[in-house]
């Protein structure tokens, strides 16, 4: 993200959340002693809203977005398709947890693609014969105390999301510039 993506450990915020993405300052924070487990997460917020921002919305996410001028067709169809896949997979699930809260939050596209990401990291990283619990660490659904409102992908899904994600990253660009490697169009 030409270098201006920043990481803090436990210096940004307080609360009950693990982690956080800053849109505003581009940066992550994760929180000292809950924070592991969540970088993927919000590292996806942060590509989100790099591309958000290329649409000139500073604190958008180009997941959010309907239409784009600014991005390659084929790069905003990919997010489009993810998108497409989650809500097809989670929407309903994702829903039913937003229902015992006060604000929609968990189907809100951007916490849907992020939560996605994650299980697509735990899977192209099991696909290696590697995991990383820093990375991203969720509960399968056989552990999740209700299936029915399971906030992820059900394994059985994965083939669809993997996929979805894997178009996204086959077409996505980088360069070199004197401040780090970029997305570019």
């Amino acid at each position: 993200m030409n270098g201006s993506l920043g990481i803090a450990f436990g210096a940004r915020g307080s609360g009950n959340t693990k982690a956080h993405y800053e849109p505003a300052q581009v940066v992550i924070n994760l929180t000292k002693k809950k924070g592991a487990g969540s970088l993927a997460h919000e590292w996806w917020h942060a590509l989100d809203n790099f591309f958000g921002k290329l649409e000139g919305q500073p604190l958008g996410y180009i997941s959010e977005r309907y239409s784009s001028k600014e991005i390659r067709k084929e790069v905003f169809e990919a997010y489009k398709n993810i998108v497409k896949v989650l809500h097809k997979n989670m929407f309903e699930r994702s829903a039913k947890i937003d229902n015992t809260r006060s604000k929609d939050y968990c189907s809100t596209t951007r916490e849907m693609t992020a939560r996605g990401f994650e299980a697509y990291i735990i899977a192209k990283a099991k696909m290696k014969g590697f995991a990383n619990d820093y990375l991203a660490n969720i509960l399968t659904e056989q552990e999740y105390r209700d299936v029915e409102a399971y906030p992820y992908p059900y394994e059985s899904e994965m083939k669809e999301v993997v996929e979805a994600y894997d178009n996204l990253f086959s077409i996505l660009k980088t360069k070199e510039t004197e401040k780090g490697i970029t997305f570019y169009q």
